[in-house]
């Protein structure tokens, strides 16, 4: 049975033209974290998929875009024995100086 507390994960939105080894290397040195469970990368093409997804026939909200307005991005779970407020803070604090990194959510 899975709790809200599961579900937790921090969103690292990354800066536009960011190098692919840029990428795999914040996502290496967040893997080495004792904090951090799991990273996975998500690319601007399928974040621009899960929104279409999750609009469920309303996706011609987009049609008018003509480039793709979405961030790629690193999604963060963290060990459960970090998941609590006070921890996740100091977390987010330590990856925002993160040169590829323009936003956290």
């Amino acid at each position: 049975k899975k709790t809200w507390v599961d579900q937790i994960q921090i969103i690292a939105y990354l800066k536009d033209d960011v190098s692919a080894e840029s990428i795999e290397k914040t996502r290496h040195e967040l893997m080495n974290r004792i904090e951090v469970q799991s990273v996975t990368y998500v690319s601007k093409d399928k974040a621009l998929q899960i929104l279409k997804a999750s609009l469920k026939g309303q996706d011609g909200l987009l049609e008018g875009l003509d480039d793709n307005p979405l961030p790629a991005s690193l999604e963060i779970k963290l060990n459960k024995e970090f998941l609590t407020l006070d921890s996740i803070e100091k977390f987010v604090k330590k990856i925002e100086g993160n040169s590829i990194i323009a936003d956290i959510e």
